[in-house]
């Protein structure tokens, strides 16, 4: 049996028109507990997106979701009750939302840059007169920053190849741009 779930989209009178693909289905996810992040989360998705990635998302038929449109002087509202598919255990809220982004916009580039292996910021301590323990300080500081930095990459990459993983994602893509971020770090 179907799980919907309702939503109601609006827009202002000025403001630009509502899509022509609305959303046909709600995602499911549920995160490890964090403080910062939300552990369960309800994504209005489109099916053909996700359907054409991974087979554990189906591409939905029209009546499979149930909408109406309404207008008035304040704007458009569209209400829509969707399937809801899921729940997916991911392992992070952030990696979901790499992935996410990378699945509507299909740019290598921009996902590479958001994992962003090669430009990692090292902050240097400020100058200071040279003398054996002030050198021997600033190389100590600069390796622990660098390897803290290199263990959060790592951690970015590896969450999202386990995002990926769980979704059954088939994107040949997507994989080599993971590999070549992983590849970078390693080097480094």
């Amino acid at each position: 049996m179907k799980q919907y779930q309702s939503c109601t989209f609006t827009t202002s009178e000025n403001s630009s028109r509502i899509s022509p693909l609305q959303p046909d289905c709600f995602l499911a996810f549920v995160f490890p507990s964090s403080t910062s992040k939300p552990s369960r989360l309800l994504v209005p998705a489109h099916s053909i997106v996700y359907s054409l990635a991974s087979p554990l998302i189906p591409l939905l038929r029209p009546e499979d979701s149930d909408s109406s449109a309404s207008q008035d002087s304040h704007g458009t509202t569209i209400m829509l009750n969707l399937p809801v598919l899921g729940p997916f255990s991911l392992p992070s809220y952030t990696s979901f939302s790499l992935l996410h982004s990378y699945l509507h916009s299909r740019s290598s580039f921009q996902l590479y840059h958001a994992l962003d292996p090669s430009k990692s910021v090292v902050s240097h301590p400020p100058s200071s007169p040279p003398s054996p323990t002030s050198d021997t300080q600033r190389e100590s500081f600069n390796f622990l920053l660098d390897r803290s930095e290199a263990c959060r990459l790592n951690k970015r990459i590896e969450d999202l190849r386990q995002t990926v993983e769980a979704l059954e994602i088939s994107d040949e893509t997507l994989w080599e741009t993971l590999e070549r971020a992983s590849e970078t770090l390693r080097v480094r």
